[in-house]
């Protein structure tokens, strides 16, 4: 083992694998609660006494602060791949040489990334969270000496300087087949899957998972993108994260596999055509049309997001979107 990886998104772990040579021989893992994979796992203090508060989180961020110093004692020396935006991460990137992996729009956003401000207020959060051990996050850190992205948008200048691009299907392509293998594999990618040839994949997003509109909501939203649509064509690719259990509402084939689609693409799987809100998977997808319905669809979803114009251009409509 010559790295750590810490992930909490199928979708960087995918990345990481095709990105490294031999990632499975020669990675230490840290998987977050959205993984269920074979790897090291941090009790969470945050979630421990049930439902979140400050002081559950204040307990939670001076363990995850131990428990990351203890691990990094053990593996010494090691760097650092993976998220700095998870829990584990973020205090892990303050501690060692970090190398960011894509997690998907938000590593495009410039309104995520930490704004300096003066004033006392502003002081004491800083103190604050240098105590807690709460850092910058989407390689901003000075412990970060490269982001991994696949080029989904425009590169933010606070941190073009470590920017590398990569491409997946290339990187792919160069790897022999026994380690594609290897990878499909891990993943429990089923061969029955790769053999879909042909339909109209919707992209979905844990939307009520995050708090960011209520299930009734996503659902509601989902099924007017659905009317468009012939139904005998559809094939919903949920969000390795989402709970909704769409084979009970649509009747529809449902891929809710913990996969990637990226990786499905690369293992084989053909659509003839795409639909989502903004999923990053279905910027993915080329030579076929990609219907964006963007984040305009409701008030809430454009409020967290913003428009992702600048990430993906927007050529479907509902007829009924929130006006801003």
């Amino acid at each position: 083992m010559d790295r750590i990886g810490v992930f909490d998104s199928l979708y960087s772990l995918m990345i990481y694998c095709i990105l490294e040579e031999r990632p499975l021989e020669r990675t230490v893992f840290i998987f977050g609660d959205n993984i269920k994979l074979k790897g090291i796992r941090v009790k969470n203090y945050k979630k421990l006494f049930g439902r979140e508060n400050i002081f559950t989180r204040l307990v939670g961020e001076i363990y995850d602060k131990y428990a990351c110093k203890k691990i990094l004692k053990v593996y010494a020396g090691l760097p650092i791949y993976g998220q700095d935006h998870i829990r584990l991460g973020n205090k892990m990137v303050g501690m060692r040489e970090f190398y960011v992996v894509e997690d998907g729009t938000e590593n495009y956003m410039d309104h995520l990334r930490e704004k300096e401000r003066s004033g006392l207020k502003s002081l004491l959060v800083k103190g604050i969270k240098k105590i807690l051990g709460i850092n910058s996050t989407y390689g901003v850190h000075r412990n970060v000496k490269k982001v991994y992205l696949t080029g989904l948008g425009k590169i933010p200048k606070s941190i073009e300087n470590k920017v590398e691009i990569v491409n997946l299907r290339n990187l792919w392509e160069k790897k022999s087949p026994e380690e594609k293998k290897e990878i499909l594999e891990f993943f429990s990618l089923e061969e029955d899957i790769l053999k879909i040839d042909g339909g109209i994949m919707i992209f979905t997003q844990p939307l009520s998972e995050d708090g960011i509109i209520s299930e009734e909501r996503k659902i509601e939203l989902y099924g007017k993108i659905m009317k468009k649509y012939p139904l005998e064509k559809i094939i919903i690719k949920s969000h390795p994260r989402e709970k909704t259990d769409y084979k009970k509402i649509f009747p529809v084939k449902v891929l809710d596999k913990p996969v990637p689609f990226e990786l499905l693409s690369l293992g084989g799987l053909k659509i003839d055509r795409g639909v989502t809100l903004f999923s990053t998977a279905a910027l993915g997808i080329k030579d076929i049309p990609v219907d964006f319905y963007g984040t305009e669809v409701d008030e809430n979803i454009f409020r967290r997001f913003g428009s992702c114009e600048e990430i993906m251009e927007r050529n479907a409509y509902l007829g009924d979107d929130y006006e801003k």
